[in-house]
């Protein structure tokens, strides 16, 4: 009798589990389905409004393009978030390294971003003295690197972004800057969990899924974040990787105060 409860004891709780997971699962699809839904729509309308103002001119037709351009980056990035939760739900988040300098490598995001970051009212500025080499999965760094710069626009619209790399003997550190609202203190230790997201006090499009991803793939590299915020300062994101790879990861550290 006593094994007979046990076991069915196991099964009622498999299928807790289970149903949590379900429920997860479906709370995903959901938000994904509605923030897709939105550039999505932007974009059809868009695009319906160049073909009835095909007649008026290049001008108008490369601004509309322009905007469109923006709603299809915007699906990209909802997209490239989700495809990366898909791989940590199956476990297969081993970074692939080659030999990369994250210089170049934030280099490149940047520019890439540069329409969003103008849509934003956004400039960015590079502060990189010296090369940062070390072996990591390029595309992966480079997704986190991405969803750091889009909510550092998001938040920081208006203002400039500072993004600095730096090297300190075998680590490197990637330091991203807005001039947004800032981080509650009670947000701050939040913020990289699983479809938890800071507000600012605005109402803003997000799944909650950005920072978690960046959270998991730096770990995935033995490295780790976080977040320095004073409320109405801004918030700094820093990103501190090792050069050559190591074994085991730390969590994201409590958060410090920006310096005067």
């Amino acid at each position: 009798m006593e094994e007979e409860l046990a076991r069915r004891a196991s099964l009622f709780l498999q299928n807790l589990l289970l149903q949590e997971e379900l429920a997860i699962a479906m709370d995903v699809v959901g938000t994904a389905a509605h923030d897709l839904g939105q550039p999505l729509n932007a974009l059809h309308l868009r695009l319906a409004q160049l073909t009835r103002q095909e007649a008026s001119g290049p001008g108008v037709l490369a601004s509309g393009l322009e905007r469109a351009e923006l709603q299809v980056a915007r699906m990209r990035e909802m997209l490239g978030n989700l495809l990366s939760l898909s791989r940590l739900a199956a476990g297969t988040l081993d970074p692939e390294r080659v030999e990369v300098d994250l210089v170049s490598l934030v280099r490149t995001q940047i520019e890439d971003m540069q329409e969003q970051a103008a849509e934003a009212g956004c400039t960015v500025e590079l502060n990189a003295p010296v090369p940062a080499v070390g072996t990591f999965d390029a595309p992966r760094l480079a997704r986190a690197v991405a969803n750091l710069l889009g909510n550092a626009f998001k938040f920081g619209r208006g203002a400039p972004v500072d993004v600095g790399v730096f090297r300190e003997g075998g680590r490197a550190r990637i330091e991203i800057l807005d001039h947004g609202p800032g981080i509650q203190p009670e947000e701050q230790a939040q913020i990289f969990a699983r479809f938890e997201r800071s507000t600012g006090g605005r109402h803003l499009e997000g799944s909650g899924l950005g920072l978690y991803i960046v959270r998991k793939i730096v770990e995935a590299h033995g490295g780790e974040v976080f977040v320095r915020s004073v409320p109405g300062r801004g918030a700094r994101f820093v990103i501190e990787l090792p050069l050559v790879p190591v074994h085991g990861a730390g969590g994201p550290r409590p958060p410090e105060p920006l310096p005067a």
